[in-house]
């Protein structure tokens, strides 16, 4: 700015100089004497020329200095922009610091809040298990006393016969009520692990109903109850569920029904939306009933409705949990209404699968009393057994069932003196009829000891015996070989069932020679299905064939029978195991449903002996054993 007014002074003063300058020039132009107005002329015109070579210059600095002003000016103004949108810049970072911040404290607050609720949860978590944990010592430990304060009290010889049965009675319910306790502790885990699986397979729910009033029919007499059920539309005679899980949901429910009311009535409605493919089960009691608190609470497993209601009425607690879990496996739901003091409804809502060519039922059949059940007689089960069993009190109980029963029974400790003295009674021509295998033994196991005699040759009927309950250790001992399985506790009546069974079977089918000719060919499982089946064992009937809803459903089973023996031979002529597998998966789930479960069992085998790999002589053996039984099978004995 100052070189601005500088060059504007000078041209100011340039200016006058010119004007004097003109004004000069007039002046002697005007005087006489033309010499002196030349001299000034002249004069005149070198000052311009000065003046014009001086202005100039300026001119040309002047208009040097407007470009820098300007380009300063232009500077200026692009920094003042560019400060303006870094203010600007500024100011957004601190809305978006002052959002985040905000924000943040949201977030933090929320989290304070989620951590507060988790801990309350988790504390109420721990004081629920340990409550649990309190019930399960309460509910294992009072039986337990029971049990080993009156088996101390049999040791009294002053007892009378009736002290004497009484004490065992006793006994025995307790040892019952621990077993059930246990049972429910390990379908819950199975539960918990993912490792419960239910079926889809045909089953008759009026069936199951009657299984249900039969089996606590009495309890409900002895508590003054009224025992009821009604259909309150026609229901299907066949659906497609799990009938063990079905089963045990309704018993849970209509014994809990029972426990909790004192006086008046249990009923069970049953109705059906074939439109939706739905069946319902009601269970309605007039009991003491919950509150809503209550209801809100009943299927938490490590949560009791009332821990008071517990110590007055029993129970872990785990049933309807339990319950509530399979429901929703078996694609339904478990719905509750209570009114404290008035009593509770529980209603049971399942797939039932296809319904359209399904008949319909619209009354039901109240089943007749069960028949008390005793020790079978002894001719039932006149044969032999080699029982391997390491434990002293297991080997006397089983042997002492057995023997009474009429079993010549052969002890073994270990898994090795099993297999020698099986290979040795084989040897003599006479063979045990029946190996009841112990799984756990010293040095040679159940496992091993059957894999063992199977690998020899040995070909007779091996029954696992073991204290394993869990999804997985029935297929386990049916892999090693062994043709069926029996859990631990041993209950007589399933034990001499089973024997009675593996015994008849294995007197009526006598195995062939232990070892296969030296360079014989080993037979296929093809050429095994082509093979005639020994009808000549005779028939074997329905389990059901008393039933004469079911008859026709039995005997259209029956005729389908030879067409899936075709089918699986087929099947393993172009060397498909895995769907000869599924053939056989399915004949195991349908054959139990119409009373054969003989077939289920063998059809089993097959289905493990294709899955695990097993050789042509194990497959040729399972695939014969099934596709006798599928032709021999009847479905009553007017039919045969």
């Amino acid at each position: 700015m100052n070189r601005i007014k500088s060059i504007t002074g000078s041209f100011s003063k340039l200016g006058a100089a010119a004007a004097a300058l003109i004004v000069i020039s007039i002046v002697a132009l005007r005087r006489p004497g033309g010499d002196d107005a030349r001299r000034a002329l002249l004069v005149l015109d070198g000052a311009c020329a000065l003046i014009i070579v001086a202005a100039g210059r300026t001119f040309v600095r002047l208009r040097g200095h407007v470009r820098a002003l300007r380009d300063a000016e232009t500077g200026i103004e692009n920094q003042t922009i560019v400060l303006e949108q870094q203010a600007a810049r500024l100011v957004n970072k601190e809305r978006e610091i002052r959002a985040l911040n905000q924000e943040l404290e949201v977030r933090v607050e929320q989290r304070t809040r989620d951590l507060a609720r988790a801990n309350q949860e988790l504390e109420a978590a721990n004081r629920a298990k340990s409550e649990f944990l309190a019930n399960m010592s309460h509910e294992l430990r009072t039986p337990m006393t029971a049990v080993l304060g009156y088996a101390d009290l049999l040791l009294d010889d002053d007892l009378t016969a009736e002290e004497r049965q009484a004490h065992v009675s006793t006994i025995r319910k307790n040892g019952e009520h621990l077993l059930s306790v246990i049972n429910d502790i390990l379908d819950l885990s199975k539960i918990e692990a993912g490792r419960m699986t239910v079926e889809r397979i045909p089953c008759a729910p009026s069936q199951i109903l009657d299984d249900v009033v039969s089996l606590l029919h009495v309890r409900a007499v002895s508590r003054g109850l009224a025992l009821q059920v009604r259909y309150e539309t026609p229901i299907p005679e066949m659906i497609r569920s799990d009938p063990t899980r079905l089963r045990q949901i309704l018993l849970n429910l209509v014994g809990n029904a029972i426990k909790f009311t004192e006086r008046g009535s249990v009923q069970l409605l049953v109705s059906c939306d074939a439109a939706r493919r739905r069946i319902a089960f009601e269970i309605a009691d007039s009991g003491i009933g919950m509150s809503r608190e209550h209801v809100e609470r009943l299927f938490q497993p490590f949560t009791q409705a009332d821990t008071s209601t517990t110590r007055v009425f029993g129970g872990t607690g785990l049933g309807l949990a339990i319950c509530h879990r399979l429901a929703g496996m078996l694609g339904g739901d478990i719905q509750v209404a209570s009114l404290l003091g008035r009593g509770s409804s529980f209603v049971l809502t399942l797939e039932a699968g296809p319904l359209d060519a399904v008949r319909m039922i619209d009354r039901f059949r109240v089943p007749a009393p069960a028949a008390a059940t005793g020790p079978l007689p002894s001719a039932q089960l006149a044969g032999s057994a080699l029982l391997a069993e390491d434990s002293r009190a297991n080997q006397a109980l089983i042997a002492t069932f057995l023997r009474k029963a009429g079993v010549v029974v052969t002890i073994a400790e270990t898994g090795r003196i099993a297999v020698e003295e099986a290979l040795a009674e084989r040897a003599g021509e006479s063979g045990f009829d029946v190996i009841l295998m112990d799984m756990q033994m010293p040095e040679l196991d159940g496992y091993g000891a059957t894999r063992a005699l199977r690998q020899s040759g040995y070909r007779r009927p091996i029954i696992a015996l073991t204290a394993h309950a869990m999804d997985g250790d029935r297929d386990k001992c049916l892999a090693a070989g062994c043709d069926d399985y029996l859990t631990k506790p041993v209950d007589r009546d399933a034990l001499l069932t089973k024997v009675a069974d593996w015994i008849q079977r294995s007197r009526s089918s006598p195995p062939g020679p232990a070892t296969l000719p030296a360079g014989g060919p080993v037979p296929t499982l093809a050429s095994t299905l082509h093979a005639p089946a020994d009808v000549a064992l005779g028939s074997h009937f329905s389990a059901l064939a008393g039933e004469p809803e079911m008859v026709e459903l039995i005997r259209s089973f029956v005729e389908h029978l030879p067409g899936c023996v075709a089918e699986l031979r087929e099947t393993m002529e172009c060397g498909d195991r895995e769907h000869a597998a599924t053939i056989a998966h399915q004949l195991k789930g349908s054959a139990g449903s119409y009373g054969f479960p003989i077939i289920t069992d063998a059809a089993a085998r097959l289905e493990h002996a294709l899955r695990d790999g097993a050789s042509e002589a194990a497959l040729s053996q399972a695939s014969r054993e099934l596709a006798s039984l599928c032709l021999r099978a009847r479905a009553c004995p007017a039919a045969a």
